[in-house]
């Protein structure tokens, strides 16, 4: 056990696995996933966008993962729905929260009720719905920047 410890064939850096087993890992794992740099060999880190050896990065192909919510906010803002109204975004949401409202109110007014406490369930959900509609446009108004008129 001495004897391979001392080869100079068995030493390596701690960072560097063997080549061998890079391209083990890279037959059993081919997907597409890179697991090691092209650059230096070394190991990416789970998670690393870059070698912690050389720097490199890791796939520069793939963009930083943005989230849902940053994609929508993105096309939202490229519709420019905000500027053709002459409204801030958040007062264009709370219009089209309210629109939505509105026509879920009006939607529940389609169902077709059986007993009279069924009736009273669609009303009472009628009015939530009207409700939440109500308060989204008047979050819109408030929402709304005022002209610092003097």
């Amino acid at each position: 056990m001495a004897e391979m410890v001392r080869s100079p064939e068995a030493r390596q850096e701690f960072w560097r696995p063997p080549v061998d087993d890079l391209n083990a890992r890279a037959a059993q794992f081919s997907s597409g996933v890179e697991f090691a740099c092209e650059r230096c060999h070394a190991e990416f880190v789970m998670g690393a966008r870059f070698c912690h050896v050389c720097g490199k990065e890791r796939n520069p192909r793939l963009q930083a993962g943005t989230s849902r919510w940053e994609q929508i906010r993105e096309y939202a803002a490229s519709l420019r729905v905000a500027e053709t109204m002459g409204l801030p975004m958040a007062s264009v949401v709370a219009f089209f929260l309210g629109v939505v409202c509105l026509i879920s109110a009006i939607a529940q007014g389609l169902r077709d009720p059986q007993t009279m406490l069924d009736w009273q369930a669609v009303q009472l959900w009628r009015i939530q719905w009207l409700l939440a509609g109500i308060a989204a446009f008047i979050a819109g108004v408030l929402l709304k920047k005022t002209s610092a008129s003097s």
